[in-house]
């Protein structure tokens, strides 16, 4: 599954609720697992992204434990779930 294929189904199936991922991350390889948001426009100025995050396999979401944007790597995401229901994410295929 591409990631831009993966960030559409998320985004399908989460929709505006929380939602929980499992992934690694890439700069320490360690597992983080984070509670998050899509469609959320508190703090945004309005100006955008300098870069396309997809472009680099990541989907920016608001993490609602830290109050802070931040980006989960779709190429090493385990697993999310969403309205009750967990998702595992197969890799390589």
């Amino acid at each position: 599954m591409t990631s831009l294929s993966l960030a559409k189904k998320i985004r399908r199936i989460a929709g505006n609720t929380i939602f929980s991922v499992l992934f690694t991350k890439r700069t320490t390889g360690e597992k983080r697992k984070m509670v998050c948001r899509l469609g959320v426009t508190k703090g945004v100025s309005g100006k955008g992204q300098h870069y396309d995050p997809i472009k680099y396999d990541l989907l920016t979401v608001f993490d609602v434990q830290k109050g802070e944007f931040r980006n989960i790597c779709l190429d090493t995401l385990e697993s999310f779930k969403a309205k009750g229901k967990e998702y595992a994410i197969r890799q390589g295929n």
